[in-house]
């Protein structure tokens, strides 16, 4: 009797032991650590030493601390990675998902406080074809009837864009003629413009765009960077392939 709620289809048979790059089944056969951390959480593979060791020291002082109380890891962490990455701040969530609900989150405070967006008109655009994660705020960016149908009413203040990549820049420079053309939505709606990479690779000069856009009209770009990893695309960001710079990176 199962008892555990399934989310996906289960592909692979159960993985009571690994070794730092394979993971041992029951059946005796060994998978790439690649096909089970679903695509992102196991990048350094099962247990590495280096990893292992971090967390059996930090285990044995301390687990785990509320933002409430003061802790000294902390600061060194955030100093590290905000300067590893050139960013001004950092926030650490605890899943994907939660770091992109709190990137909405931030869109919305930052377009109803900043830009002084009417209250409750702010919008997030967002593309179609990609994958964010499964809580209420993310699949309401989504286009996929299988990850929404059921869980309705979905959020209201999202704006979803199909765009065929291979026209990808096309279709978005339609969104320059739209805003200009519309005096209310460029300057009271659009509060945040996601353009979520992922691993679907643009058009070249896509991203430009994208920045170029956001620049002119006052837009926030976030950039969903957790599948692209850090440096798992030849450069510490993807976008750092078009030498942008997104105003918030989502990464895991």
């Amino acid at each position: 009797m199962t008892v555990a709620v399934l989310t996906i289809a289960v592909a692979a048979p159960p993985s009571p032991s690994s070794s730092p790059c394979f993971s041992s089944s029951s059946s005796l056969c060994s998978h790439r650590y690649i096909c089970e951390g679903i695509i992102i959480n196991l990048v350094v593979g099962h247990y590495h030493p280096k990893i292992l060791k971090a967390l059996t020291e930090q285990a044995e002082k301390l687990t785990l601390r509320s933002r409430a109380f003061y802790n000294d890891r902390f600061p060194p962490f955030a100093e590290h990675l905000t300067s590893m990455l050139g960013y001004d701040m950092v926030l650490p969530m605890n899943t994907g998902a939660e770091g992109v609900e709190t990137a909405l989150k931030l869109a919305r405070k930052w377009g109803y406080e900043k830009k002084r967006i009417p209250k409750d008109e702010a919008i997030i655009v967002s593309c179609c074809g990609y994958f964010h994660g499964r809580t209420l705020a993310v699949i309401s960016m989504s286009c996929d009837n299988e990850a929404t149908r059921g869980f309705g009413p979905l959020l209201p203040g999202h704006l979803k864009v199909i765009l065929v990549m291979q026209k990808a820049l096309k279709e978005f420079l339609k969104w320059e003629i739209l805003v200009a053309s519309s005096n209310s939505l460029a300057k009271k709606k659009i509060g945040v413009l996601i353009d979520f990479i992922l691993v679907i690779i643009p058009l070249n000069g896509y991203l430009k765009a994208v920045r170029d856009l956001c620049t002119r009209y006052n837009v926030l770009m976030i950039a969903d960077e957790i599948q692209t990893g850090l440096a798992r695309t030849g450069k510490m960001l993807a976008c750092d392939w078009e030498e942008v710079r997104p105003d918030v990176v989502v990464r895991k």
